[in-house]
């Protein structure tokens, strides 16, 4: 099974576990605000999100500044990245889109 069937068949359960009129909200949000709200809700520090997903502090701060829009964690690695964080916003965010 390729990686877009795995996808197909799991997001109506992630869709089903996540309040719809939130989600569509939280979707409506324009990805700087997004980011900044699962940077506040983490419980992880960026040198620990660094750390366990094996790339540099700098990559992590690139991520989560404001200064480059056009960078962030590979989409692949936005579920670990969540995993990490605490907090399922990233992942949220981009179902709601």
């Amino acid at each position: 099974m390729n990686d877009f069937k795995l996808v197909d068949l799991a997001a109506p359960v992630v869709v089903r576990m996540m309040d719809a009129e939130a989600l569509l909200s939280l979707g409506r949000l324009p990805f700087e605000q997004g980011r900044l709200q699962a940077d506040n809700e983490s419980r992880a520090t960026r040198a620990d999100i660094a750390e366990r997903l094996k790339i540099t502090l700098s990559a992590v701060n690139r991520a989560f500044s404001f200064e480059d829009d056009n960078y962030f964690i590979a989409a692949r690695r936005i579920p670990e990245l969540c995993a990490i964080m605490g907090t399922a916003t990233p992942l949220r965010w981009l179902v709601g889109r």
